[in-house]
């Protein structure tokens, strides 16, 4: 019984493995913008003179699951490189500059929540700096422009231009008047 269950589930896991392949950016992505919303919140309170203790602590949590998420995308991207040591330099180049931007903003929004004391006292200073960090990591969505409609093509074949003149002129027997 447990062959013919692995026999079933294991085809159908191995087509449905390369979507998963970019779940991590997505949770990732997903964890960024939650951190951003509890961190507005946070400035928002502090702002306000309110206690800020509760979301200084989810944005610690939320740090932590960015923490684990940063270690995988690095082990990722090493496997990467291995993978794709075939490319030109132009295209290592490009990739190597990308991850490495984009490690280097996550070890630096990653410091920032380290570097808040275990009192949760959070200077507004600090609270608009791992909001600019987040807005860099994860840009908040643009609203659409009110009515705004996505652009459809109709799909409608092209109309061949007409080769006669439209007007007859008078000197080639149109109409005169």
């Amino acid at each position: 019984m447990q062959r013919f269950l692995l026999r079933l589930v294991f085809p159908v896991l191995m087509f449905c493995s390369p979507a998963f392949g970019d779940e991590l950016e997505k949770d990732l992505s997903l964890d960024l913008r939650e951190s951003r919303a509890i961190a507005a919140a946070t400035r928002a309170k502090s702002y306000r003179g309110e206690q800020i203790s509760a979301e200084v602590v989810k944005l610690k949590t939320q740090a932590e699951k960015i923490r684990a998420g940063l270690l995988l995308l690095q082990e990722r991207y090493k496997t990467r490189v291995s993978a794709n040591s075939s490319l030109n330099g132009q295209a290592l180049d490009r990739q190597d500059a990308t991850a490495g931007g984009l490690i280097k903003a996550l070890e630096e929004y990653l410091a920032l929540i380290d570097a808040i004391p275990p009192d949760n006292v959070v200077a507004p200073s600090v609270l608009d700096r791992l909001l600019s960090v987040l807005n860099a990591l994860a840009p908040p969505k643009k609203s659409t422009i009110l009515g705004s409609l996505p652009y459809k093509h109709l799909g409608y074949p092209a109309k061949e231009p007409a080769t006669s003149p439209v007007v007859t002129p008078a000197y080639k027997g149109g109409d005169a008047m």
